[in-house]
This record gives structure tokens, sequence and C-alpha cells, in this order.
């Protein structure tokens, strides 16, 4: 099998991917509950852009703290985790890999429970 358009380039928008190995969003539970991720997972995915994937789709990534509801996976409207989202995306374009962001409004009827004993919260 021939498989050299794996390793082609390709735009999505004005946006160019290196190649076409896109890391698909996944849960790492490894967000602070304040929602600012964690040194490991920021490496994580670090590690992924150097062994070559052309995009990383990062997991779920919630509004607010409120719609977060404990999830370990971070949550986008504290300027307190600006800098470790700024260090991953600076860590995964050393390696000319792009990163985009999986955002949630909430995880409904799929939810654990919440770490505070509140019911699951969603858009719907």
């Amino acid at each position: 099998m021939k498989f050299e358009k794996l390793f082609t380039p390709y735009k999505i928008g004005k946006m160019e991917v290196k190649n076409r190995l896109v890391m698909s969003p996944m849960g790492t539970n490894s967000a602070f509950t304040n929602g600012r991720k964690d040194e490991q997972e920021i490496d994580y995915f670090i590690r992924r852009a150097k062994g070559g994937v052309g995009m990383i789709i990062n997991g779920c990534q919630m509004l607010n703290e409120v719609i977060a509801q404990g999830s370990m996976e971070g949550y986008l409207d504290s300027y307190s985790v600006l800098p470790a989202l700024t260090s991953m995306v600076d860590g995964v374009h050393r390696y000319g890999t792009r990163i985009v962001c999986q955002i949630s409004p909430g995880t409904g009827r799929n939810a654990f429970p919440d770490t505070m004993g509140r019911p699951p919260m969603s858009y719907s």
C-alpha cells in the first residue's frame, strides 16, 4: 500500500496542517479543579506534536466553571487558565503542529455526577 497522501499538507480554511495525522479529542482528566491545565497534560500534548502528528484536537473544554461541574478537563472563562494554555499551544507549535479546541457547552445527560452533587448541566 502507498500512503504518500497521508503525509501531505492540507488546509482547513486558512489554517494549513502539515500532514493528515490528526489526534482525536479525548479526556485526560488531568486539569486542576480551577480549570488550569496540569504540566503533565501539557507535556502529553507536546510529545504528540514532537512525534509528528499534524493536528491535535484538544479534549472537551467547558465554557465556564459552572458548566464544568468539577470536570478535570479545564474551562475557558478565567484569565488564570491562559498561561498554561499558552504554554501548551506554544509547545505544540514548536513542532509545526496545529492545535484546536473542542469547546463544550456542557455534558448534559452523558455527564458523570458533579463533584459538588449537582445534576448534570448542558445547553439543552
